[in-house]
């Protein structure tokens, strides 16, 4: 055993045979009726269960949990629907209509935050943005993000309304304004296909 000991510290499958030799050692306590817990009968039978598990892990190579760990992590898909919302208010900042429509399904249904209603689809989108991007120079800024029980996503966002020149509106005809709105995203395989407006209180 000394010997499996001094080579198992280079070796992890060497630490997996000192184990199945533990193991060996449990079933012979639990065959001659001498448990390891003498009120748990069944506690070297265990053992040697364990042990044997323990030893196909060193005859691995002993991989490390935090990998499968973040992996089940990132099984969560709110986090990667966050980084596609965060790019579409990055990308209609900078004026980047198409960094925008390629996160957008074709048929998406996007609130018309100017006359009420809805436009349909990437094209009318565009559309909306653009003549929006004549008109007034919007800046919208999330804050935070959460998901609704029937698993749509809203982000709060602050969302400030200037002129062309960068001067603060007067006498707007339009439904623009500076304020704290929250932005409701219903997502279809990864990419937006509705998209809500709704007045925070």
């Amino acid at each position: 055993m000394t010997v499996v000991a001094f080579r198992g510290l280079t070796d992890y499958r060497w630490i997996g045979a000192g184990w199945l030799m533990h193991s060996a050692w449990d079933v012979l306590h639990h065959l001659y009726g001498n448990p390891i817990i003498p009120i748990a009968p069944l506690s070297s039978f265990g053992c040697a269960v364990c042990d044997v598990a323990l030893a196909v892990w060193y005859f691995a190579g002993a991989p490390s949990p935090y990998p499968w760990a973040r992996a089940r992590k990132r099984g969560d898909p709110m986090d990667d629907y966050v980084k596609v919302l965060e790019r579409i208010y990055d990308r209609f900042n900078a004026r980047d209509i198409d960094g925008v429509l390629t996160v957008l399904t074709d048929d998406v249904a996007w609130a018309n935050g100017m006359d009420g209603g809805y436009v349909h689809g990437r094209e009318a989108v565009r559309e909306y943005w653009t003549r929006q991007w004549t008109m007034v120079s919007p800046h919208v800024e999330p804050v935070g993000f959460h998901r609704t029980a029937d698993g749509a996503i809203i982000a709060e966002v602050r969302q400030s309304v200037r002129d062309l020149e960068g001067k603060p509106l007067q006498g707007q005809t339009h439904g623009l304004k500076d304020k704290t709105v929250g932005h409701v995203f219903r997502l279809r395989e990864g990419k937006v296909a509705r998209f809500d407006i709704q007045d925070s209180a």
